[in-house]
């Protein structure tokens, strides 16, 4: 059984405060309610729900246009990271998400969170790699990340 609710509490990856959304009767009896995230909806909140639905829509909106934009400025751009080589040719430690994420802002200018950016490859030798990130609202783009090395 499907019930209407108002939000009391932002809830992630289900709605903002004051938003009214649609859940399954028995997650909003055994974890919305219990924890005072959610009530049922009443005609009252619902009216004043459906103003932050629509607020809620346009911000969504905005946003799906702004990863649109990012990922069209990302696509296909090259960054470089220059690291200390052991002297077997192997890089010290692995290239992190930070240096990756600190990269593309400095030579691009695009600021991009930690949370879109996603490789599961360990980066700890020299050469080129492929860097997906996912920018959310099916928006994604690749940005090429040459590593190199330097003598210690």
């Amino acid at each position: 059984m499907i019930v209407e609710v108002v939000l009391l509490q932002d809830v992630p990856k289900l709605g903002v405060t004051g938003q009214s959304v649609q859940v399954k009767g028995g997650y909003f009896r055994n974890h919305l309610a219990p924890q005072g995230l959610a009530t049922y909806a009443t005609p009252t909140l619902i009216a004043r729900a459906q103003e932050i639905n629509s607020k809620v829509a346009q911000t969504e909106e905005s946003n799906k246009q702004e990863a649109k934009q990012t990922a069209l400025k990302l696509q296909g751009q090259k960054i470089k990271i220059i690291e200390k080589l052991t002297k077997k040719g192997t890089l010290y430690k692995q290239v992190s998400l930070e240096q990756i994420l600190m990269a593309i802002k400095g030579e691009h200018g695009i600021e991009v969170p930690t949370e879109f950016l996603s490789f599961k490859q360990k980066i700890k030798e020299t050469g080129t790699y492929d860097i997906n990130i996912n920018l959310g609202y099916d928006q994604t783009a690749t940005v090429l990340l040459t590593v190199e090395g330097e003598d210690s």
